[in-house]
């Protein structure tokens, strides 16, 4: 090479040309830049190092979440330039791996446990006051944790002007989410089992069989007795039941004189709970459905049982007193399964009829709907009574009821946008998926055809939210129904012998700590220099 070849090598090495990309052109054998050539061949290794990045960049990511950003200042007591290089690889990761980073922002947020906001809205009667006070409250400490954790500027206002902007978003998402989807059970539960409708029924059958195998006990004439008071309330006003307008009931209160299953050893023997338990289900299977002849048996009834229950004095023969208290233990228990029972069983028909209603039409998408409006039904009163009030469900639960039926706010704003979306099929899909499609079309002018993929979503976000509400309310409907089961003598003896403990953190809790670690980290957090940082952790390592 002469002198010329020199000046263009330099020529070129000014104009910013590397060296290395300087050849000679075999035509002038002058130099100039290479020509580009073709891409070096990606092999598995190149991948799997960038699918490990990729990883290590989500824990990173989740673990300064979950720690409220002592993540870095931990590290870095093993790490060569303590926290502030880990902080600067923090910041390179959520750069080269924004999506990657944010979805750890998102699990480490959902991996923060509760720190009492449910239990603080159970004390304050979780009411959407109570759960705003709880929940919100429990959102502004996490936010500001988050807030302050993720600063590493050394400067105290720094720090405070975080932890307050932190915690004004935590408590305003929390308050938010806790008002509308926060649990309305949010107290301490029992791990019992809450028996079904069918156990139920197995055991108020043992029950009522136990009862009746009871010894003889009774004074006939304190029997006798209480059948002529029943008598007389039935004849007086505003009664005035007659044995023709009343055939069963006044046909009971003869057996109470002369129960047939004594009838043959003649007057005067004892009677047992079983002779009495024979004439109420005698009554209960001969007495016809709407007439007076029910009103006037179920006064036979309690009158019955409040003997049992409650023997006067002198009906107990002498000696027999402990089997008279076990008969009523044993009635007690009989009474209140069977009732269990009974309202069990009326909301099962009411679940088991909206799922086969909602089965038949729309397949099942309308399922949320058809829930409340059977619950609505149960409850809704002609001349003062209910369906729900006939199977004597208390204030409690016919309230619970009513809440179900009237659909919180939450649920109905989730409904609200499932059906703008077309969750439930249909033309109304086609529609939103056509507009949606159509719109999105229009904004990716560099690729109409993802647009329209993605407009094709909208329909399929909207199924996603009507299938979460129909989640939800299924959900709901499971809990009332256990609450109806709670209330019976077996559940209570199951309670009682099994320990109670806290509920877990809340769906409405993980999603308001997944967005307030996002909005806090990604927006307000991380400082360039750490440099001062009095909360940094430095340590110079062993050479």
């Amino acid at each position: 090479m002469g002198a010329f070849d020199d000046i263009d090598r330099a020529i070129a090495t000014e104009r910013g040309v590397p060296p290395a990309a300087v050849r000679a052109d075999p035509m002038t054998e002058r130099y100039g830049p290479a020509p580009p050539g073709p891409e070096p061949e990606r092999t598995w290794w190149d991948t799997a190092k960038s699918a490990g990045q990729t990883a290590d960049d989500f824990v990173r990511a989740a673990a300064n979440a979950v720690s409220f950003g002592m993540a870095d200042r931990l590290a870095g007591l093993t790490s060569e330039g303590g926290t502030d290089a880990q902080v600067k690889l923090s910041e390179e990761a959520r750069k080269r791996s924004p999506i990657t980073s944010i979805a750890g922002d998102v699990v480490g947020g959902v991996a923060i446990p509760g720190i009492g906001g449910a239990r603080v809205a159970h004390a304050l009667g979780n009411t959407a006051r109570a759960r705003i006070a709880g929940y919100g409250g429990e959102g502004a400490i996490v936010g500001a944790l988050q807030g302050a954790g993720n600063t590493y500027t050394g400067n105290p206002e720094d720090y405070a002007k975080n932890a307050a902007t932190g915690g004004a978003i935590g408590g305003a998402i929390g308050g938010t989410f806790g008002s509308l989807f926060g649990p309305r059970n949010s107290g301490p539960r029992s791990t019992a089992e809450v028996p079904s409708t069918d156990r139920l029924y197995t055991e108020k059958t043992a029950n009522y069989r136990d009862l009746g195998n009871q010894p003889p006990m009774y004074e006939p004439h304190a029997v006798s007795a209480r059948a002529g008071d029943i008598e007389t309330n039935l004849r007086s006003a505003p009664n005035l039941f007659e044995p023709g307008t009343a055939p069963v009931a006044f046909r009971g209160i003869g057996h109470m004189h002369e129960p047939p299953t004594t009838a043959h050893l003649g007057r005067g023997v004892p009677v047992s709970p079983g002779d009495l338990e024979a004439i109420v289900q005698g009554i209960n299977k001969n007495v016809v459905r709407g007439s007076p002849d029910q009103v006037a048996g179920g006064t036979v009834r309690r009158g019955i049982n409040d003997f049992i229950l409650n023997p006067p004095p002198g009906a107990v023969m002498p000696g027999m007193e402990p089997a008279a208290r076990e008969a009523t233990a044993l009635a007690n228990r009989a009474r209140g399964n069977n009732a269990g029972y009974r309202r069990g069983e009326l909301f099962d028909d009411l679940w088991d009829n909206a799922v086969t209603q909602s089965g038949g039409a729309n397949s099942g998408l309308n399922l949320q709907n058809n829930l409340r409006q059977a619950v609505g039904g149960a409850i809704r009163r002609t001349k003062g009574e209910s369906r729900a009030s006939k199977a004597h469900y208390n204030d409690d639960e016919i309230a619970a009821m009513e809440q179900f039926a009237r659909v919180p706010f939450g649920d109905a704003a989730l409904r609200y946008v499932d059906r703008l979306a077309g969750g439930g099929g249909g033309l109304g899909a086609m529609v939103a998926g056509g507009i949606g499609g159509g719109y999105i079309g229009q904004q990716v002018k560099d690729s109409p055809v993802g647009g329209f993929a993605l407009g094709a979503g909208v329909p399929a976000a909207g199924l996603a939210l009507r299938l979460i509400g129909n989640r939800r309310a299924n959900a709901n409907m499971q809990e009332l129904s256990e609450m109806v089961r709670r209330r019976t003598p077996l559940y209570q003896e199951r309670a009682a012998n099994a320990p109670m403990v806290q509920p877990g953190k809340s769906g409405s809790q993980m999603l308001r700590d997944a967005i307030t670690t996002g909005l806090v980290k990604n927006v307000f957090g991380t400082q360039e220099d750490a440099e001062d940082d009095p909360l940094r952790i430095t340590v110079t390592p062993r050479r």
